[in-house]
């Protein structure tokens, strides 16, 4: 991918929110043939590090966490291939100190350099773009801060790896093996359920994204997007037959849990918080349920679009030919306020569910962005446009 292109989703995606981790959808899907090999290529799950006091420059970046990948083999790693901006001299000192003295290894946090501090670490394999501002790095491994060796101008640190409890002899996997590979196998179903919805809706953009792209001159994103969808789809793909479907894989059950849920959060896009919470769990079965429940809604959600779609397409159907123009908003969203009480559509399961608008709507041209707090107490950021005005409605009760 060219490096205007990154640059041009990286507009996109921030503008728009599309399901891209933050500074990650500029991941260059290239071999890269020069590359150094890692360390290892060996799952990181037993009592004790397998790397240990290893000295490394830190790169802190609040919108950017790689998910470790040296437990896979090179044709499963496409998705770990990163590009990040590195405009400051800091961060270009911070790259050239890896070079010289670190076999390339750099780390990755995004929470403040301190003992304790989790993260990920990569390998740089390229800078590309003007004066070399965009880095091109390989995930490795997963590590712990041991001690702060330096701060200034840049982070220096001691870390060991760190490795997941050995659970293979333990509850719950030991007595509910049969179970926990069930759980996993739903996992990588619902991961594939994504994947599909991705490729469908990949080449579809909003009014705002094409105003975007028609400034730029770059008509290469959505297909680019849409490459990267199938890409998602085949690695998912190969990684079932080789380690889940296969009686011939070495992976024992928390090998193949702490496997399949790392590759499912990257191919899910997870946000760089989310990304911390799956580092820092060295429990695989808990990992496995919270990296399922996140990607479970997010499949939902779009279920739930795609039926708000039809319905909205079979209502109006009888009416298209007497309408001119786009579709509009209903009249009561213009009253729409911080404050304002209204209803939601999630899904087949929960139905309407009712919150309150917590902060002041964001207008986007012809959609409106609320944050909504629903009475169960979780807070979402929900689009509300004239395509979905039928998952939308005020109050059901009177005076509410």
């Amino acid at each position: 991918m060219s490096t205007r292109a990154i640059l041009c989703i990286a507009a996109i995606s921030h503008v728009s929110g599309y399901l891209f981790a933050p500074e990650v959808f500029g991941r260059s899907r290239h071999r890269l043939l020069d590359a150094k090999s890692c360390r290892r290529n060996s799952l990181p799950v037993d009592n004790e590090p397998l790397i240990e006091n290893l000295k490394i420059p830190l790169l802190r970046r609040d919108t950017f966490l790689p998910l470790p990948s040296s437990h896979l083999p090179d044709e499963l790693a496409t998705l770990n291939v990163y590009s990040i901006n590195i405009d400051t001299a800091v961060d270009r000192s911070i790259v050239e100190y890896a070079t010289e003295n670190t076999d390339s290894y750099i780390g990755h946090v995004c929470i403040a350099p301190q003992v304790g501090a989790v993260g990920c670490t990569s390998r740089a394999l390229s800078t590309l773009g003007d004066d070399d501002r965009l880095l091109v790095c390989k995930s490795s491994f997963r590590f712990v801060v041991k001690q702060v060796l330096q701060e200034i101008p840049f982070p220096i640190v001691l870390v060991d790896e760190l490795v997941d409890q050995d659970t293979s002899g333990s509850d719950p996997v030991k007595k509910d093996a049969t179970d926990v590979i069930k759980r996993t196998s739903r996992l990588l179903e619902v991961v594939d359920e994504y994947c599909q919805q991705q490729v469908e809706t990949a080449g579809e953009v909003s009014p705002l994204e094409q105003a975007i792209l028609e400034e730029t001159g770059n008509t290469i994103i959505p297909i680019a997007i849409q490459q990267l969808a199938m890409e998602k789809a085949a690695v998912l793909q190969v990684f079932r037959a080789s380690y889940l479907d296969s009686e011939q894989s070495d992976f024992s059950i928390s090998q193949t849990i702490y496997a399949a849920s790392i590759l499912a959060a990257e191919i899910a896009d997870f946000t760089t918080s989310q990304r911390q919470e799956v580092l820092e769990m060295t429990d695989c079965v808990a990992r496995l349920a919270y990296v399922n429940g996140i990607i479970e809604e997010t499949v939902g959600m779009a279920r739930a679009r795609k039926m708000a779609e039809q319905i909205t397409a079979a209502t109006d159907e009888a009416s298209k030919d007497l309408k001119i123009g786009q579709p509009q908003l209903p009249p009561w969203a213009k009253s729409i306020r911080k404050g304002t009480a209204v209803e939601y559509f999630w899904n087949e399961e929960y139905g309407w569910c009712r919150g309150e608008v917590v902060e002041d709507p964001v207008h986007i041209v012809d959609e409106i962005v609320l944050t909504v707090r629903f009475d169960d107490g979780e807070t979402h950021r929900l689009p509300f446009s004239a395509d979905e005005k039928i998952r939308w409605r005020p109050p059901s009760r009177p005076g509410e």
